[in-house]
């Protein structure tokens, strides 16, 4: 079959496809059949050149994302050992584009930690809820346009920013991916992430993992003749055969990250979940928009408590665009993901949950903000009396990784613990074998470190 140069737009649109998610079960699913055919034949046409690599990483992406789901087993000491599962934030799924947009810029405005390049955020009289969604578009709609998008290791190694690329069609350029902990990140295709940044004729300097060491210089500009420059032309070929129309939902969607914990957890859409938050208003990324992927999934079967105000749109003022003044002046302005479920007809009633706890009306609690006191606090002890270890489940989502009193805690009451960065401590459970361009097994071989189909 002929092939032709490309522009990185195509890619985007690969990088989508890789992250194929089943939507009945929510874990990764094969890539369409037109796209593995034509990655094989690059992958053995290409062997040691850029287009090889990325070919392999992409056809080996679902099944890495599938294995390191699976779990990893945590050494506690001496011969006490707990299971942890890896989680991420996550967009809802209108934050995917289904096409991949017309590119007119190299880069992306906003570089994390360079602070003259936040220009859509809230300043000045920039206050109502209005232009704070008018500036979320703005922002959304610069990265869509860019070829490329940087980001990095922020407070912790996930970060909204990096689905919000992905999710825009455009290419991340992870300038510190090499570093990051093996289970952190687990849901994005990191082997993908690792060749994207070594893309011919980029050049990057003064970002962390790059060559000006680990901190942001005050006079980093986007100015391509000083710290980013191309040498080469943004150009790629591949074959043509790729169906846009295969797109489906990326693993990085809430209805998926949902799906990822309900599988794990045997949680079935008609059981009953209390989800604990957090008292405090305002953003958590992992609990809200886990929260998000919960009622998208299971609807009023889900009770959140106390009520996370922050996602919810109430159907008579949010025509205005009424964001909550709590989210206004948030981190972040609730950018992607605040405001998008609709209030449920009729009041949920939240009243009386340690009562409803103890009557058993709940089939399965979630601690969404485990990082977070309150919930040891409030129903954490009345939880872990009630339920059985495989009823609850605790998300860790802070910006380190749960410590060894934390998982020890965490383990007296669940069975089911979930950690958006991994400790270094806990160690991969299992591998996946590779499947042939039409999913049935095949032998895998070994090619620099990344297994493929031979």
């Amino acid at each position: 079959m002929p092939v032709r140069p490309c522009l990185a737009t195509r890619l985007s649109s690969f990088l989508t496809i890789a992250l194929v998610c089943d939507s009945t079960h929510g874990s990764v699913g094969r890539l369409p059949y037109g796209l593995r055919a034509s990655l094989s034949k690059l992958a053995h046409g290409d062997p040691g050149g850029f287009g090889g690599e990325l070919a392999l990483a992409l056809l080996t992406a679902p099944h890495a994302i599938d294995a390191k789901q699976k779990g990893y087993t945590c050494d506690l000491g001496g011969s006490t050992k707990i299971n942890i599962y890896p989680i991420s934030f996550s967009l809802p799924e209108h934050m995917f584009l289904p096409v991949v947009p017309a590119k007119s810029q190299q880069f992306s405005t906003v570089v994390p930690g360079v602070q003259e390049t936040y220009v859509f955020r809230r300043s000045g009289d920039k206050n109502t809820p209005r232009e704070i969604l008018a500036a979320e578009q703005e922002y959304y709609s610069d990265i869509s346009r860019s070829w490329f998008s940087f980001t990095y290791k922020k407070g912790g190694w996930d970060c909204l920013r990096h689905p919000e690329i992905v999710a825009a069609g455009t290419l991340p350029i992870f300038t510190d991916i090499d570093a990051i902990p093996d289970g952190t990140m687990a849901a994005h295709p990191l082997g993908v992430y690792r060749v994207l940044k070594n893309w011919p004729g980029l050049k990057v300097h003064g970002l962390p993992g790059t060559s000006s060491g680990l901190l942001i210089p005050s006079s980093w500009h986007r100015d391509p003749t000083s710290n980013t420059a191309f040498t080469g032309p943004v150009t790629f070929q591949m074959t043509d055969d790729i169906n846009k129309e295969l797109y489906q939902l990326a693993a990085l969607s809430t209805r998926s990250m949902a799906k990822h914990v309900m599988t794990l957890a045997n949680i079935s859409v008609e059981s009953r979940v209390l989800y604990v938050s957090d008292e405090s208003e305002g953003a958590d990324y992992q609990c809200d928009t886990l929260l998000h992927g919960f009622v998208t999934v299971m609807s009023t079967n889900v009770v959140d408590y106390p009520h996370r105000t922050g996602i919810w749109r109430n159907n008579e003022t949010f025509s205005e665009a009424e964001l909550s003044a709590t989210m206004v002046n948030e981190y972040g302005s609730g950018f992607g993901y605040a405001h998008r479920l609709y209030e449920p007809p009729g009041e949920v009633d939240r009243s009386n949950i340690e009562e409803k706890i103890k009557a058993g009306m709940f089939d399965y609690v979630v601690f969404g903000s485990a990082h977070r006191a309150w919930w040891r606090k409030s129903l954490a002890p009345l939880v872990c009396a009630s339920l059985p270890k495989d009823k609850v489940v605790i998300v860790f989502g802070n910006d380190n990784p749960p410590g060894t009193a934390e998982l020890q805690e965490f383990s007296a009451c669940s069975s089911l613990i979930f950690a958006r960065e991994m400790p270094v401590k806990c160690h991969q459970n299992v591998m996946h074998n590779l499947t042939d361009i039409h999913g049935k097994r095949k032998r895998s071989c070994l090619y620099k470190g990344k297994y493929f189909v031979c």
